[in-house]
């Protein structure tokens, strides 16, 4: 595994790069990304994470519903369904959170078929279209199972605005 500062480095390389101003956060939005869990402990899981994000919810408060789906090198998957939301923080970042419930395919490791994720973000605007994130998210059956050992993620990510 490469050392933190190497991931580091990469990240404030992609974060520097230019772009214009923020993309309106209206828009629907497809992010793909690749994520270490387990990081507070032995990070000895690798995934793909993918995550459609649709318009707000009517109401004027910027929640969207969204769908997601990770796959881990171990063979486990995850499909989700929640909220997001998202807040300008200039013309060219941003940061959000979200919130998920979905079903865990082979759950040993995290004690229960139905998990919660949850998530922090921040995005760097890299073109009209396109952002750059990186989050932390922690996913955990909230004590549904006998165990509930849940587990955090770190998560680099490209997203698509679909105008």
């Amino acid at each position: 595994m490469r050392s933190p500062l190497y991931l580091v480095a990469v990240v404030s390389l992609l974060f520097s790069l230019g772009g214009g101003p923020a993309q309106a956060v209206g828009s629907p939005y497809l992010t793909t990304g690749v994520a270490n869990w387990a990081v507070f402990d032995n990070a000895d899981r690798e995934a793909l994470h993918v995550t459609y994000t649709l318009a707000p919810l009517p109401g004027g408060y910027n929640v969207r519903p969204t769908l997601m789906a990770f796959f881990a090198d171990q063979g486990q998957q995850y499909y989700a369904f929640g909220v997001a939301y998202d807040s300008s923080l200039g013309p060219h970042w941003r940061i959000g959170g979200a919130m998920h419930i979905g079903f865990m395919e082979r759950p040993k490791q995290l004690g229960h078929k139905v998990e919660y994720y949850t998530r922090l973000n921040v995005d760097r605007r890299l073109s009209p279209q396109w952002y750059m994130r990186l989050e932390i998210g922690h996913i955990s059956n909230a004590g549904l199972g006998d165990q509930n050992p849940g587990s955090e993620a770190i998560a680099l990510s490209l997203i698509y605005h679909f105008d």
